[in-house]
């Protein structure tokens, strides 16, 4: 790339965005896209709800056991 007028580089520019667009386009294109074999599916790790539901705490259990027992 040398010495260009405006007119050029502005040309230049266009052309390259372009050609930018159409390598884009060609990379990310559906058509080329399969589905995941048997063996790349059971491969994918996926986490489950890392949240449980907690027990009841102290204070709803062993501590009022004493004034629910009968003397």
């Amino acid at each position: 790339m040398g010495v260009m007028t405006m007119k050029e580089a502005c040309n230049y520019v266009k052309q390259e965005q372009q050609k930018r667009g159409r390598e884009h386009r060609r990379a990310h294109s559906h058509e080329k896209c399969s589905g995941l074999t048997d063996k790349e599916y059971n491969a994918v790790i996926t986490s489950q709800k890392s949240t449980f539901a907690k027990g009841k705490s102290y204070a709803y259990t062993a501590r009022w056991r004493a004034f629910t027992e009968t003397l």
